[in-house]
């Protein structure tokens, strides 16, 4: 007959350099570099979960972690090793270009340890229920969801892309039949309203990653017959929400669609000065999208008490 063994609450920490299976060149590499100094943080993780404690302890778990993104450490420095192989043929041109490239692969890198160690902590303690992995993935949904501010999204580029396209407008009156005039004015607004498309993209990238998250993590409870019934209730709370995020994703569709329109203008050399007035008023015009952005907040906050309450139940 097995004995029930009580599960103990532990603290799953890793904290390792990026430089730990990083080769003496790459690590004096990036170490020397004035634009990568103190950017090249450890990479962290932190969880809490029970476990068996005849098989686990705080210890054997960072030990564990560690081992667990050697491969990710080990790869991390083939690909900058790449980089800067690839930057030496342009001397110091070539060491201010790969620069940017091997930050965005430090932190590509910590995405996917990140993950990593997730997954993992979801596997070894997945004896301790189902309800557990449902309400860590439920947490996960609600953080993701919380850190979109869907109002901004619109409003932010909006006002840049106004911004760009009056100042368009502007230069265009002033140009007159003056050709290169005209040109220049087409070159700010490109690089104007490209600074607004780039900070919508990194908004839309996030809020559709968190609906999508949250979709997800509904399917999952609510197809799990062995999750509890609040974590099902929860779960089917979430589908019943369902129209309000995808009202919300038919609006970024559609203003991702107006920037990019707006771009292909200006490339195109299709606007006057009157067309980028219009335009202008035109993209500025976020105030459409308030509605789909209050009903998400409204249905987040709904939700955030919903999970709170089944969290409690729970624990």
């Amino acid at each position: 007959m097995a004995i029930a063994v009580k599960k103990t609450k532990m603290n799953a920490v890793l904290d390792v350099s990026p430089f730990a299976e990083m080769s003496r060149d790459n690590r004096a590499w990036c170490e020397k570099n004035r634009f990568l100094r103190g950017k090249m943080k450890n990479y962290t993780a932190s969880e809490t979960v029970k476990l068996d404690p005849r098989k686990w302890n705080e210890k054997i778990l960072r030990k564990a972690l560690v081992s667990l993104v050697r491969y990710e450490l080990k790869l991390l420095d083939v690909k900058i090793g790449d980089i800067i192989k690839d930057a030496s043929a342009d001397g110091l041109k070539g060491e201010i270009e790969a620069q940017p490239k091997v930050l965005k692969l430090y932190e590509k890198f910590g995405k996917e340890i990140e993950k990593k160690v997730s997954l993992a902590l979801e596997e070894i303690e997945e004896d301790k229920g189902d309800n557990a992995k449902g309400l860590r993935e439920g947490k996960k949904a609600m953080k993701a969801m919380a850190s979109v501010d869907f109002k901004k999204l619109f409003t932010g580029p909006g006002d840049k892309a106004q911004a760009a396209l009056d100042a368009l407008s502007r230069s265009l009156g002033r140009a007159g039949d003056d050709d290169a005039a005209r040109d220049k004015a087409m070159d700010a607004a490109d690089r104007a309203l490209d600074v607004a498309i780039t900070e919508f993209d990194k908004g839309r990238d996030a809020a559709e990653a968190a609906i999508i998250l949250l979709q997800k993590t509904a399917r999952k409870i609510v197809k799990n017959d062995a999750a509890g019934p609040e974590l099902v209730a929860f779960g089917k709370e979430i589908e019943d929400a369902n129209g309000v995020c995808e009202a919300m994703i038919d609006a970024i569709h559609t203003y991702s669609g107006e920037l990019i329109d707006a771009m292909n203008a200006i490339r195109g050399d299709k606007l006057d000065q009157m067309k980028a007035r219009k335009l202008a008023a035109d993209l500025g015009a976020t105030s459409r999208f308030t509605s789909s952005a209050d009903k998400m907040k409204n249905m987040l906050a709904k939700l955030q008490k919903s999970f709170a309450k089944v969290q409690q139940a729970l624990k």
